[in-house]
């Protein structure tokens, strides 16, 4: 089924009889819309933009040059269905899409996977980072693996100032990384320490603790979501939950 397109424009359906008779003599299809609306009323013919003459794409550029050698187009008026010819001529090249007749059947082919990546590239830019679910959040600990040894958390007061410790109901021990940079860190029967924290790719790094039994000082692999958090590293599993919505 060919794809048809507007080569020209008429006020009335009797302006285009000729130019339509000539077209067909030279064996080019033609076809006209908006015929019937303007036989109704020759005053709606300006609303709907005139009666069309139409022609199959591929013989849009012939029958363009025989309506210009005869007369009835002007000379350096842009065809007003340019940019669909060159887009019919477009696809036609590509492989697979290029077989189907209809030009709407090619760009629906081709728009959804492009709509797809957009929608997924949209999807990536607004998503939080890393760095941006982790802060602002107050994780609770719920079980620390060390060295494949079960472990408590549990925090001693530190000398040479008061031990302060903020109790949330159902959890006695957290992490809490501030958007600062800065990280508050348990201890395991010692007082508990404050460093600072940074995301390395897809890592989390601990540095500037007092960490006697090295549990913070390797690079942790992060899995979380929205309500649970999993920092793994060659020697620690730590699991936590999310006190609050961060993200």
């Amino acid at each position: 089924m060919p794809f048809f397109v507007t080569i020209a424009e008429f006020v009335l359906p009797s302006d285009l009889v000729i130019a339509r008779s000539r077209l067909e003599h030279e064996g080019i299809e033609c076809q006209v819309q908006d015929e019937l609306t303007v036989q109704v009323n020759n005053l709606w013919s300006n609303a709907v933009g005139g009666v069309k003459l139409q022609v199959p794409s591929e013989d849009a550029e012939r029958a363009r040059a025989f309506l210009k050698e005869w007369g009835f187009l002007r000379e350096g008026v842009d065809p007003p269905a340019g940019f669909w010819l060159k887009l019919d001529a477009w696809t036609r090249d590509l492989p697979l899409v290029g077989r189907m007749d209809l030009l709407i059947a090619r760009l629906t082919v081709i728009m959804v996977p492009v709509l797809a990546l957009l929608i997924v590239l949209a999807w990536l830019l607004l998503s939080p980072s890393l760095t941006e679910k982790l802060a602002g959040t107050t994780w609770c600990i719920e079980e620390v693996v060390h060295d494949g040894i079960f472990i408590e958390p549990r925090s001693l007061p530190g000398s040479g100032a008061p031990f302060v410790q903020m109790i949330y109901e159902g959890c006695s021990e957290t992490l809490d990384f501030d958007r600062s940079g800065s990280v508050k860190v348990p201890g395991f029967d010692t007082p508990a320490s404050s460093g600072t924290w940074i995301v390395d790719g897809s890592r989390l790094r601990f540095m500037y603790l007092v960490d006697e039994r090295g549990i913070f000082a390797e690079a942790f692999k992060v899995s979380m979501d929205r309500d649970h958090l999993q920092l793994r590293s060659a020697r620690t599993t730590i699991m936590c939950r999310s006190l609050q919505l961060g993200w």
